[in-house]
């Protein structure tokens, strides 16, 4: 399973490292960049990763983020931060995944309405590698008409992997 997770990441480090850093860091058509994008998945990635114990039992805050960070404007650092979390990944034991965790995250789109939910770190790798897949997919999207697509050539990547799954078994080509 960490494996799976690892290759997503590496997607994305292989995306970026095609990329310009005015790719990288330039809003598209007054729309976010890809760095925004990327510190957006990373910010969930860090909540679980570096999940708060402060209280005795252990909290995933999905309203933590570092909107306008190094991470959304320095294509290196962003980088470096995917290969520490794939770092990470890796070193994670069983017992880690299936700790017990108390989700936090705003839900309210007229007024606020934060949520606590309970889950495990296994379950919110699964949701923070699905949703930076449907991330992927709005990158990709906001540089396809400018992406160089000799240098990548994943047609997997922002592409959810049942949909790939189904694919295979049905022999579709992309």
């Amino acid at each position: 399973m960490l494996n799976h997770y690892q290759s997503i990441l590496q997607q994305a480090i292989d995306f970026i490292q095609t990329l310009s850093d005015t790719q990288y860091s330039e809003p598209v058509a007054g729309q976010s960049s890809v760095g925004a994008h990327l510190r957006h998945i990373i910010d969930h990635f860090h909540a679980i990763l570096t999940v708060d114990n402060s209280y005795n039992s252990y909290v995933v805050d999905y309203n933590v983020r570092t909107r306008g960070s190094q991470i959304e404007s320095d294509k290196a650092f962003a980088l470096d931060t995917l290969h520490t979390a794939q770092k990470q990944l890796g070193n994670l034991t069983d017992y880690q995944l299936q700790q017990p965790v108390t989700v936090v995250s705003e839900v309210g789109v007229d007024s606020s309405c934060i949520i606590k939910v309970q889950s495990s770190v296994a379950r919110e790798l699964m949701f923070a590698t699905s949703h930076a897949v449907h991330h992927f997919a709005l990158m990709k999207l906001l540089v396809e008409p400018i992406l160089d697509k000799a240098s990548f050539k994943n047609d997997g990547f922002g592409v959810a992997p049942a949909t790939l799954d189904y694919e295979r078994h049905n022999k579709c080509v992309r």
